[in-house]
């Protein structure tokens, strides 16, 4: 799975998680338990359609009633791609909710298209660097920041100093500090440069 179909897969669980919270988004009586049970059932549901993802969820707070606390929902593909998005019972954050969803995919897909092209200049005979101290890291991370509002980047190997080629590149990019995504790539010879890892996300 491309890192496009990934976020285009994750459009199509938003709108259903959307629909799941409907049922709670006016219900501010509605306890976290309340939540759960229904969350399970929806996921199962999921899981019968998209057996490659993962999907799971947990709450922010300790607080019983979820008007006061908040969901972190996220979906995975084989520890390959892992996206997160914090979702709260507030009549403001569900107006704009699906638009700034949408706005955090379009920018995510975006930036992983553009990250693509720096990976192709990688001296896959050289030897991981901290991003700080890689010219061409940190160029493209001025371009992003000049370029898009609210979002913050970070690279970084999975074995600093140790080769580059076989080593992992970690790519995560936070939205507002709603919307988190995550992707991983395993560098390979000069034929085929770019391969993802199946080791799980761990950033």
């Amino acid at each position: 799975m491309t890192t496009n179909e990934f976020i285009s897969t994750f459009r199509h669980v938003m709108s259903e998680f959307r629909y799941l919270n409907e049922h709670f988004d006016e219900k501010d009586s509605s306890k976290i338990t309340d939540y759960n049970t229904v969350f399970e059932n929806w996921k199962r549901d999921m899981y019968r359609i998209r057996r490659n993802l993962i999907f799971d969820m947990h709450w922010a707070t300790s607080s019983q009633f979820i008007a006061k606390n908040e969901i972190l929902f996220d979906v995975r593909f084989q520890g390959k791609y892992l996206c997160e998005i914090k979702y709260r019972f507030d009549p403001k954050f569900v107006k704009t909710f699906a638009i700034n969803i949408e706005t955090a995919l379009e920018v995510f897909t975006s930036i992983a298209n553009e990250f693509d092209k720096i990976i192709e200049t990688i001296d896959v005979h050289g030897k991981a660097q901290d991003d700080e101290k890689d010219p061409a890291f940190q160029n493209w991370k001025k371009r992003i920041y000049a370029s898009h509002e609210g979002i913050a980047v970070d690279v970084h190997w999975k074995n600093m100093n140790e080769p580059v080629l076989g080593n992992t590149l970690y790519l995560s990019m936070m939205y507002r500090d709603d919307c988190l995504f995550e992707v991983n790539y395993v560098i390979q010879d000069e034929s085929r440069p770019v391969n993802m890892d199946d080791d799980p996300i761990l950033i």
